[in-house]
């Protein structure tokens, strides 16, 4: 009662988390204001028919990659795509298709992606610490963001061994790809949204990724906390990974081991 639904959707608007309410007009009906549940529901539909269109786009981008013999791997909304339920993935907004092949298919798989009419709206110079390319279509529901490297800096994956050992080879569509395992997946977001994003040294959360993490969770395998945990590097990384943990605790109710959110 007494919710200011105007700064609810202005916050959800602002944190591309908008369709995500959707739980809130299923779960409470009678509560949620019809104007609200019409936008909200209006939000999820137009989401879903983009999710759609970005699983197209998906398809047939891994479908030329497989053609010229490149398996890559998915994360982020990427991933999510191939993995969640349709209904359950319209409720996450993709801002672009995470894509990471090795540095040594790199070039081809541009050259594959430049053959269906993408163009390069940034590239990263030859020789830059970070190689990526954000490619564009005209028409496209979002962008292919192609990398050679896993999110943060090589340091923090020293601890988890062969990285090959937490991605799982799968099938979709017809096309092949590889996805990490969800605690794998779950350290790649904090390691993304904590270092490569810079989260962690301004103490900000992206809501977003956090309902991410708040899905691998509830996923059928879940997250395994202890071996999350043996990720970790170091003290930094450690730090990282608890941070995310008692925010989802404490923003989303996420059961978190307490031992994970009991440090200063």
């Amino acid at each position: 009662d007494g919710v200011d639904w105007m700064s609810v959707i202005g916050l959800a608007n602002q944190t591309l988390t908008t369709p995500a309410l959707k739980d809130a007009v299923e779960q409470s009906p009678a509560r949620v204001p019809d104007d609200v549940t019409g936008y909200i529901n209006d939000m999820f539909a137009r989401n879903l028919v983009r999710n759609d269109r970005l699983s197209a786009q998906l398809s047939e981008a891994l479908a030329a990659l497989n053609e010229e013999g490149i398996t890559p791997v998915l994360v982020k909304g990427a991933a999510m795509l191939t993995t969640l339920p349709r209904e359950r993935m319209a409720r996450r907004l993709v801002s672009d298709l995470d894509i990471l092949v090795s540095p040594q298919d790199a070039a081809r798989a541009l050259d594959c992606l430049t053959r269906l009419d993408y163009r390069a709206y940034f590239q990263a110079p030859a020789g830059a610490p970070r190689w990526y390319a954000d490619l564009q279509r005209p028409g496209d529901a979002g962008m292919i963001d192609l990398q050679q490297d896993l999110p943060g800096h090589g340091l923090f994956y020293s601890a988890v061994g062969d990285s090959k050992q937490h991605f799982m080879l799968q099938s979709w569509n017809g096309r092949t790809a590889y996805i990490p395992s969800p605690t794998y997946h779950a350290f790649m977001l904090i390691l993304h949204d904590q270092f490569q994003d810079a989260d962690y040294w301004v103490g900000r959360t992206d809501l977003r990724h956090l309902l991410d993490l708040r899905e691998i969770v509830n996923a059928p395998e879940g997250i395994d906390w202890t071996r999350l945990a043996s990720f970790a590097s170091g003290k930094l990384a450690r730090n990282a990974i608890e941070t995310q943990a008692v925010a989802l605790f404490a923003l989303l109710g996420v059961t978190v081991p307490a031992e994970m959110r009991s440090r200063l």
